[in-house]
């Protein structure tokens, strides 16, 4: 029995629809393909904004009304924004699901994007932007993005720059809209308890517009640049990022990554957090991830290190990636499955969790992976493709390193990333 119902108007909007009569809330979301990706270096961070924008009034409700009125629910009324996609959201009592559809439907589709009020929200937006510079790991993160893929919109900041904010405009905000958030490129979903043919009836008022004409552009591959890059930011603890090329959201291989990310750096007992702080002591957090979007995946081995301790955490890091292909055991890997799976299951239970796997999953990929086929291609991940994925991020050679705060400094880096002592 598939997890969720879809359904496609003929405009290509679609509709995803997973009931659990046992919930008595309602998990629900609108998904768009606009992101950092598809700006230009004129429009950047626009995704960012608009979603700022759409708080601030559509054409049945004010700003006042959309707080007063989620505050009421109960729920909470959020949204994000990332290199591949925009997302609303929100999760409230089944007897309100209707009425909190609506409210962020009128905001999706009839946005006021009022000139007053735009010129007040590039205020907020150059704040936030401050506020994560000012931030060392958040600045690293940026910045690693930005030099691992120059030439490729994936690393570009998806709160655009203070230059790009402030030279936004109602005009440019209605012509991304109008290209971006077509129907053929929106999701919604919803999980829990509610009237199903209630929110039928919503999504067609609401987004039965003819498709767009306009042709949302494909992605292309994004190269990875592998090298040594140093930013020097008076910082108590200095933030390092080293990351290789990894598999894509397309590629099967992105389960083996995961699950390398998992052994390496993953949990408690996971190579790099054993040797580097339960052994050695040398940072209070290290961290392994692989992301994977639509043009290239990253691979990327994070940690927050003082000055003193920097040489020798990096050293180490090196001689853990060096070391775990050809060391890696069976057992490593039941202990990264189940963890893994483990997660994931307990996640489900959540139907908030539910509706954003389906929501991404079928505006990204047209179609959410389901459960019982993600539980078989982790099952079915060998120690052989762990062995042979994990030698692409064993040598710092072929890493992007980006090093944030009073570092050891490029030649040290550079050093390392040639192997001499």
């Amino acid at each position: 029995m598939p997890e969720y119902e879809k359904i496609t108007f003929e405009n290509g909007f679609r509709l995803l629809l997973s009931e659990d009569g046992r919930a008595k809330s309602c998990s629900m979301g609108v998904w768009v393909g606009s992101g950092s990706c598809y700006e230009s270096d004129d429009t950047a961070g626009i995704s960012h904004f608009i979603e700022h924008m759409v708080f601030k009034g559509s054409a049945m409700y004010s700003s006042e009304d959309i707080a007063s009125i989620s505050d009421r629910m109960g729920g909470e009324l959020n949204a994000y924004t990332d290199k591949e996609c925009t997302c609303f959201y929100t999760r409230v009592l089944s007897a309100d699901a209707p009425a909190a559809f609506e409210l962020i439907a009128d905001m999706v589709t009839s946005p006021r994007l009022d000139a007053d009020d735009l010129e007040l929200e590039k205020g907020v937006v150059c704040e936030e932007i401050a506020m994560y510079e000012s931030n060392p790991a958040d600045l690293c993160a940026d910045l690693f993005y930005l030099v691992a893929f120059p030439e490729h919109k994936l690393g570009k900041n998806v709160l655009g720059t203070r230059d790009s904010v402030n030279s936004m405009t109602p005009d440019m905000l209605r012509k991304h809209m109008d290209r971006f958030y077509s129907p053929a490129s929106t999701v919604a979903c919803f999980c829990g308890k509610f009237e199903r043919d209630k929110i039928i009836a919503l999504c067609k008022r609401y987004f039965s517009s003819p498709a767009n004409k306009s042709a949302i552009p494909v992605l292309t591959k994004a190269d990875f640049c592998p090298g040594v890059h140093i930013f020097d930011k008076k910082t108590e603890q200095n933030q390092i990022v080293i990351g290789f090329s990894a598999p894509s959201l397309g590629s099967d291989s992105r389960f083996a990554c995961q699950l390398i990310a998992s052994m390496l750096g993953g949990s408690a007992s996971s190579r790099l957090f054993r040797r580097l702080r339960e052994e050695q002591g040398l940072v209070y957090s290290v961290d392994a991830c692989a992301s994977s979007y639509l043009s290239a995946g990253v691979f990327a081995v994070s940690m927050g290190v003082s000055r003193e301790s920097e040489k020798k955490a990096v050293l180490t890091a090196a001689e853990v990636l060096r070391e775990f292909p050809d060391t890696v055991t069976e057992e490593e890997l039941d202990l990264a499955r189940d963890h893994y799976l483990s997660g994931l299951i307990m996640s489900l239970e959540s139907n908030s969790a539910r509706a954003a796997r389906y929501g991404t999953g079928e505006l990204l990929l047209g179609g959410a992976i389901s459960e019982k086929e993600l539980e078989e291609k982790i099952r079915g991940v060998s120690i052989d493709e762990i062995r042979s994925l994990a030698r692409s991020f064993s040598s710092l050679s072929d890493a992007c390193i980006c090093a944030v705060g009073r570092t050891a400094g490029a030649k040290f880096y550079n050093k390392v990333v040639s192997g001499k002592k």
